[in-house]
């Protein structure tokens, strides 16, 4: 069986003609309330007939708004169901409930996929700065150990250095030695020289005092 699909102008209409309404009575409930007091004044009370002109009287427009909004809502009801698209079955409303709510669905899912993206695109830069940190310290090590390779390789060189240097000065001292030695020698063969040159002139003199 077939169901009118009522529109959401026409309860929005009623639903401002009830409000109307109820404005309408509190309008109506004030009125009578100021007649009472006015009357009160003098020991009297209002009649029937003075309570229904008045209330009439400050609040016919406000009724007449209520019922014409009222109106307006039955009429478009009324045209609409001459629609025959206007009614639809049970099946055909769960349908179109369900096609209404599947865009949210895949709104929800979409928006899951994109936090389970962002997740992911986390986990993976956190990874990845993991491996940046890893290979930094991998990279410091290794220089760490290559300055202390180059370190050891220039304590060899100095001492290998040093070692020729000894070999040099204790194969140099010998030779100051023999120079020396010679030097001696020579100084000694000039001094004798000396002496016989020496003995020599000495010799002559002694010749000539005897003469």
């Amino acid at each position: 069986m077939k169901k009118f699909r009522r529109s959401p102008i026409t309860i929005a209409c009623y639903v401002i003609a009830a409000l109307i309404v109820v404005y309408f009575c509190v309008t109506a409930v004030s009125t009578i309330r100021t007649i009472d007091e006015y009357y009160a004044q003098y020991g009297m009370t209002g009649t029937f007939t003075e309570y229904v002109t008045y209330i009439f009287q400050n609040g016919f427009g406000t009724l007449v708004n209520a019922i014409m909004i009222f109106m307006a809502g039955l009429i478009y009801d009324a045209v609409r169901k001459l629609d025959p698209n206007n009614w639809k079955t049970d099946e055909e409303l769960a349908e179109e409930k369900a096609a209404k709510k599947l865009p949210k669905d895949a709104s929800a899912a979409a928006a899951a996929a994109d936090a389970k993206d962002i997740v992911e695109f986390d986990k993976a830069e956190e990874a990845a700065e993991e491996s940046a940190e890893a290979a930094d310290e991998n990279a410091e090590v290794v220089e760490a150990a290559a300055v202390e390779e180059a370190a050891v390789e220039e304590v060899e060189a100095v001492e290998e250095a040093a070692e020729e240097v000894e070999e040099v000065v204790e194969a140099a001292e010998p030779a100051e030695e023999t120079a020396e030695a010679e030097e001696a020698a020579e100084a000694g063969e000039v001094l004798d020289e000396e002496l016989e040159d020496a003995g020599k002139v000495a010799g002559g003199t002694a010749a000539a005092d005897m003469l």
